[in-house]
């Protein structure tokens, strides 16, 4: 009998607290309400006021976009735009916690995470799908007075997908986790430098045996369904998928921007994302690295939420859009640190908390470290379980 050997680590006892804004009651103020499953923290209801307007909150996001991982400086600290991004998120902490049973249970969670050593306070924010504003708020930069949240593995932030998915049953991964990177640089928009693009994810991920890297350039939706099919027939199925392209808003919707068969655009949203995906239920990730096209200081609407939330909605159980230019130092950090953690079999949450903290400190004082965002349904993040080599050279010898 061949040796199987199931892992699954676990750097944090995540502790969960599920933030979610409801319906709208008046002009920028919704019902709030925060719940535990852990008797230590109990529930409570509240108000939330947004602290600032649509065309404020757009302002501020066109103008952190202008810099933040694409100019030379980008948005450092002591920087205007970062000084407005901490001072943002200083507001919207204190308007999640203005209520006074909003405020007592969220001190409750801290007692209960500092009981012991080893726990977490996982933030669950769920947000309601008709609002556009709430959805593109930057979360990531919470901020409790004394530091981001975000920044610490202790205090990840994940972007919950109503209906939350109460059971799931995580994908066995035979080593190495297999990542395809798709490529789309249309002539019709600003061109990428794809041999950069390839290079930061390779160098970035080089030397590990526990993940795999292909990449498919000038993608198209029939070269990604080809290379998908023949993935699958040679036993050798991708894990997730990485995009590295163009995203953009328009007329109400916000897509992919992939190639056609001339070279120019093809737009592809969420839906139809999805439904080349479907059929291959080993992709349970995807990574939506996208250059934004411009929409103007005075709209707060960004591509990145509504096409992951539409993966997510879809059937993907986890996406990571990037809600900012990002930097080629901080995308191969991401990468870096994102990808081996989950080789390693920890979960989803914590791989993007340990790749948001490597953010922060190699690229020491930028506010890049907010850019990437997990949106998910998966109830306690963990998306596949590690299984030993020997196992799966078992199977196929007996399948050959």
């Amino acid at each position: 009998m061949e040796r199987e050997t199931i892992t699954q680590a676990s750097l944090i006892n995540y502790l969960d607290l599920s933030i979610q804004i409801g319906e709208q009651i008046a002009e920028r103020t919704y019902r709030l309400s925060i719940t535990s499953e852990s008797e230590q923290i109990g529930q409570a209801e509240g108000e939330f006021h947004m602290p600032r307007t649509e065309i404020e909150v757009g302002r501020l996001l066109g103008k952190v976009e202008a810099r933040i991982g694409v100019s030379e400086r980008g948005v450092r600290r002591g920087s205007d735009e970062y000084e407005q991004l901490t001072t943002f998120g200083k507001e919207l902490f204190r308007c999640l916690l203005a209520t006074p049973e909003v405020r007592d249970c969220y001190k409750q969670a801290q007692r209960a995470m500092r009981a012991n050593p080893n726990n977490g306070l996982r933030l669950r924010l769920v947000t309601p799908s008709s609002s556009t504003l709430l959805r593109v708020i930057p979360w990531e930069f919470l901020h409790d007075g004394q530091r981001f949240l975000s920044v610490s593995n202790r205090t990840p932030i994940v972007r919950y997908i109503k209906p939350v998915w109460e059971t799931f049953t995580p994908f066995p991964l035979y080593p190495p986790l297999r990542i395809l990177v798709v490529i789309a640089s249309p002539k019709d928009r600003p061109p990428l430098d794809i041999e950069k693009e390839k290079r930061n994810i390779s160098s970035a991920l080089q030397n590990n045996p526990a993940v795999e890297i292909e990449s498919l350039e000038h993608v198209t939706c029939d070269a990604l369904q080809t290379k998908l099919r023949s993935a699958f027939a040679e036993h050798k199925s991708f894990h997730i998928l990485h995009f590295i392209g163009h995203g953009v808003h328009e007329q109400g919707k916000s897509y992919l921007v992939f190639e056609n068969e001339d070279g120019r655009s093809r737009l592809v949203d969420g839906d139809a994302m999805f439904n080349l995906l479907q059929d291959y239920p080993s992709v349970k990730v995807a990574v939506l690295n996208t250059c934004l096209a411009a929409t103007g200081h005075e709209s707060a609407e960004r591509p990145f939420a509504n096409v992951a939330t539409s993966l997510v909605t879809a059937g993907i159980p986890a996406v990571v859009a990037m809600q900012f230019p990002i930097s080629d130092q901080a995308a191969a950090t991401f990468s870096k640190h994102f990808y081996n953690t989950l080789g390693m079999g920890y979960s989803v949450v914590t791989a993007v908390a340990e790749a948001r903290r490597a953010i922060y400190i190699n690229a020491e004082n930028t506010a890049e470290f907010g850019t990437p965002v997990l949106f998910s349904r998966v109830k306690e993040g963990v998306i596949f379980f590690m299984r030993s080599r020997e196992r799966r050279l078992g199977m196929l010898y007996r399948q050959a």
